[in-house]
């Protein structure tokens, strides 16, 4: 019988091999993965094993090429590069927005409005695999948090099993901070803590920092400094409009001007013990439309204060 040989990479360094095989083989339903392991079709270093086995750097899995294995094998030899030879390039696959900051491990980017991180058009489609994950056999780079289509900032894909773990597992314990730039209908005076819950009823937490009244032809309406201490569904949104300050150009969410909202993830920061290499905060610059608006309808320091970051300090300690 005629097996399939692949080596394993650092990125799929302590997977389960029944995950690293599902990658492999996605037209398989596991319980037949979980066959073919069992007889002895799929194996470690030559060796029988078991759907939890443990997978490590330079292991060599067999896969038997069979009918039910043919077209997987086809694609995922092609996809595969043998890690043993000569790299080229620096590991960075080029990007079409602008990159924040990029690394072995995470690649942050600046979202434009009016593109989606997932689906048709998406982000995930438009930015390219990294090269360690075309070595990988079960690792792909992409998106490790999502924002909404209109809403523009900060976002994080991996590069790494290693920085999608860590990125990933900062996102869960609220790790990071998320600073976003809002502008609303209406004048909020007071920094505040807004606590709700969602559909499904969980928690949705965000504190608050009036920034700026207007002062133009839109007189009635803020600059606002969100931190979202959870991270749900439309949460700023959704939050926002609950308490009679919705997000403006926001219809979906009770908006009387219609056209794209203003949004923008204008920060992330990151704790002491963050990955090697990573700065303290990733900020993104301000779209255009979002700039244009606050230097005809606020006052002349406020777009200053936002592009020196000021606005994002630590002194900040309403949302701290």
């Amino acid at each position: 019988m005629e097996f399939q040989h692949f080596t394993t990479t650092s990125d799929d360094e302590g997977r389960r091999l029944d995950r690293v095989i599902k990658r492999m083989l996605p037209s398989s339903s596991l319980s037949a993965l979980y066959r073919l392991i069992r007889k002895g079709l799929i194996r470690v270093d030559a060796a029988r094993c078991n759907p939890d086995t443990v997978v490590h750097v330079g292991n060599d899995i067999t896969i038997a090429v069979i009918d039910e294995t043919l077209s997987d094998l086809r694609r995922t030899a092609s996809d595969f590069q043998d890690p043993t030879m000569p790299q080229t390039g620096d590991d960075r696959s080029p990007c079409p927005f602008p990159v924040l900051f990029e690394n072995s491990d995470l690649l942050f980017i600046n979202k434009p409005s009016g593109v989606p991180v997932h689906g048709d058009g998406g982000l995930d489609r438009l930015i390219g695999q990294a090269e360690s994950a075309s070595r990988s056999l079960s690792f792909r780079s992409g998106p490790l948090h999502r924002l909404d289509k209109e809403t523009s900032g900060v976002i994080a894909f991996s590069r790494s099993l290693h920085g999608a773990q860590w990125f990933s597992e900062g996102m869960q314990t609220h790790a990071f901070n998320k600073l976003y730039l809002g502008i609303v209908e209406g004048r909020l005076e007071e920094p505040e803590r807004w606590e709700d819950r969602d559909e499904y009823g969980r928690p949705m937490i965000t504190r608050i920092l009036p920034i700026s009244d207007g002062s133009g032809s839109l007189r009635n309406i803020s600059l606002i400094l969100y931190r979202i201490e959870t991270g749900r569904k439309h949460q700023i949104r959704i939050q926002s409009s609950l308490r009679g300050y919705p997000l403006l150009g926001d219809a979906r969410y009770g908006s009387k001007k219609g056209g794209p909202y203003y949004l923008h993830a204008g920060c992330l920061k990151f704790p002491e013990d963050r990955l090697e290499g990573l700065p303290p905060e990733i900020t993104a610059p301000l779209p255009e439309r979002f700039i244009s608006l606050l230097r005809k309808d606020f006052p002349e320091n406020v777009l200053a204060l936002v592009q020196s970051k000021a606005v994002y300090c630590s002194e900040n300690e309403e949302l701290q």
